[in-house]
């Protein structure tokens, strides 16, 4: 079999690889590659998954096909014989004893492989399945919607079986490594993950969705987008800023059931009882301490300020959160080894406040606005929007590069970076906590909006590459 995939690799997939159109693929169309998994049995002497997967392409001339995969037959120089045999609306092309199989019809490209060699006699029927579209994706599952999506490159994931798979194949071992042990099955059950890629003139877009159990994390997660009081602090200057909200009374109830009686054991495997350690340096107990949170949290950051030359530059920023139990907050702040905690930053110029509006973290140059309760220079209502979600941000690359500058602009290293950060003009991200479900959509938007996305991405990669910054590969200067 591995003499065989060999052959198949030097010739057919090159083939497919190298110029899918003259191997007659419509390259106008999607090529959606497939995989299943399942535990290895009990007594393999290696211990990895068992992989079933292949390729669904569409086809545009299947005539180009078939030379190519005559020519792939007449080259293959083993003991077996392998004939094309006509099915019911295609061509099946299996070697036998082997547990692969292709077939083509005159709009579809379909490769099956199995790495469990006993499937050997099982595949062929598996891919008539396939050509009837049988054992397909359900039309109403994660899976089929995301292909509906668009995108010029999609993935889907049962994260669920995935890693169930992993655990089992590790036997004990795989018992041994997991950490949450039997609330692990709870944890994962119904996740599943998907991602598009979209690539525009001016832009890269990307989708994510991630599911989850609805049983185990019960309850509405939405708030409804960021609370306005907190929106109402995001300054116009403002050159990075992230917010989240969410309804934090489920992932109370759920932290206080399942992740608190998780840490308690722990502590007693350990010898040591973290928990109640950590209680009594807050003075509050669990239960009071996530009380406190009601779930819309700020984060902005507006720049850096270096006041002398022999200090580290300190950053103007906010961070904010709105607040459910207020006697409980005061609690907290009222300990001493929190209020001497706060010396530190308040030397610094930083402060931490409570209001109406929520509790503030921030720099002096905040001050005013965490007092008046809002900004008197608010952002622009786009990036306003952004956060308004249940998820949202941005970030200014533009404002970034005048930093980089500011702190070292004689720096060689610094200013590739500078270049190459010049290329681009915003990145943005947006989500939202949907029943069983949480979707992201970020945006990379560049200078030039005319080119395609995917060039300007791909020549920006490049000439990280080149120039060695972010970790790139460009040999050190002497």
């Amino acid at each position: 079999f591995a003499d065989l995939m060999g052959e198949i690799q030097d010739e057919f997939v090159q083939g497919l690889i190298e110029d899918p159109a003259k191997a007659g693929l419509d390259v106008d169309q999607p090529l959606m590659i497939f995989a299943d998994f399942k535990a290895p049995p009990a007594e393999a002497e290696v211990i990895e998954p068992l992989v079933k997967g292949g390729i669904v392409a569409s086809l545009k001339d299947a005539d180009k096909l078939k030379a190519l995969v005559e020519k792939l037959i007449e080259g293959i120089d083993l003991p077996i014989e392998i004939k094309p045999v006509q099915k019911e609306g295609y061509t099946a092309v299996a070697p036998p004893g082997m547990p692969a199989a292709l077939g083509y019809s005159k709009d579809t490209l379909i490769i099956l492989i199995d790495s469990d060699p006993t499937q050997a006699a099982k595949v062929a029927g598996e891919l008539d399945k396939l050509f009837q579209a049988k054992d397909t994706l359900a039309k109403d599952s994660n899976g089929a919607a995301l292909l509906q999506r668009p995108h010029d490159v999609a993935a889907w994931l049962d994260y669920s079986k995935v890693l169930n798979t992993m655990l089992a194949g590790l036997g004990e071992l795989g018992a041994e490594a997991n950490p949450l042990g039997s609330f692990m099955p709870e944890m994962i059950k119904d996740m599943e993950i998907s991602a598009t890629l979209r690539f525009e003139p001016g832009k890269v877009i990307t989708s994510m969705g991630s599911t989850y159990n609805t049983e185990l994390y019960k309850g509405e997660f939405s708030r409804g987008g960021l609370d306005k009081g907190l929106l109402g602090m995001v300054p116009g200057n403002a050159i990075a800023a992230g917010a989240e909200a969410f309804n934090f009374k489920p992932i109370r109830e759920m932290i206080l059931k399942d992740w608190i009686p998780m840490l308690e054991q722990f502590g007693e495997d350990f010898g040591e009882d973290f928990g109640q350690q950590v209680q009594n340096a807050l003075g509050l107990t669990f239960e009071e301490l996530l009380a406190i949170p009601k779930g819309d949290f700020l984060l902005v950051f507006d720049g850096l300020v270096q006041a002398d030359a022999l200090e580290p530059p300190m950053p103007n920023f906010l961070i904010g959160m709105t607040i459910d139990n207020k006697a409980n907050l005061q609690k907290l702040l009222d300990n001493p080894a929190v209020a001497g905690g706060l010396a530190v930053p308040r030397a610094y110029g930083m402060d931490l406040t409570h209001n109406d509006k929520g509790l503030f973290f921030y720099s002096a140059n905040h001050a005013k606005a965490v007092n008046d309760g809002k900004t008197s220079n608010p952002a622009a209502p786009a990036h306003l929007a952004l956060l308004a979600n249940d998820i949202g941000g941005y970030v200014k690359f533009g404002a970034v590069v005048a930093i980089i500058n500011q702190l070292a602009a004689d720096d060689p290293d610094a200013q590739q970076i500078i270049q190459i950060l010049s290329k681009l003009d915003q990145g943005t991200l947006t989500g939202t906590f949907g029943k069983g479900v949480q979707t992201l959509d970020a945006e990379l938007t560049f200078l030039d909006k005319k080119t395609n996305g995917l060039k300007q991405l791909v020549d920006l990669i490049k000439e990280i590459d080149i120039a060695g910054v972010f970790g790139g590969g460009a040999p050190d200067r002497d």
